[in-house]
């Protein structure tokens, strides 16, 4: 897939969350389209090109963004509430509430 030309926050942009589409899940670009099917797909060891195949709507920082989004996950990070957009929908460059911390009680 490569490096790509495109900074954090835009690519976070790609990611919504509107509650008329899939509950409330993260999707991409407003499509139908969940992030965690795409995390699912590349966990599963699907390639990129693979997973653009099977979504021709997809695009390579599309691919990307879902990666970003997910990252501050794997660190645990925890902050304020999102930022509500006209129509109900969220940009995930402002969704880090959906970010839990993890519990320092929990087993591993």
């Amino acid at each position: 897939m490569g490096c790509l030309d495109t900074d954090g926050a835009e690519l976070l942009d790609r990611i919504t969350v509107r509650p008329d589409i899939f509950d409330g899940k993260p999707v991409i670009r407003g499509l139908r389209i969940a992030v965690e099917h795409i995390l699912a797909m590349l966990a599963a060891g699907d390639t990129p090109e693979t997973v653009l195949r099977e979504f021709p709507d997809l695009r390579p920082a599309d691919i990307q963004a879902c990666l970003s989004f997910c990252a501050p996950f794997s660190r645990g990070r925890a902050s304020s509430r999102p930022n509500r957009h006209p129509g109900g929908s969220v940009k995930a460059s402002s969704m880090s509430a959906l970010l839990v911390a993890p519990d320092s009680t929990a087993d591993d």
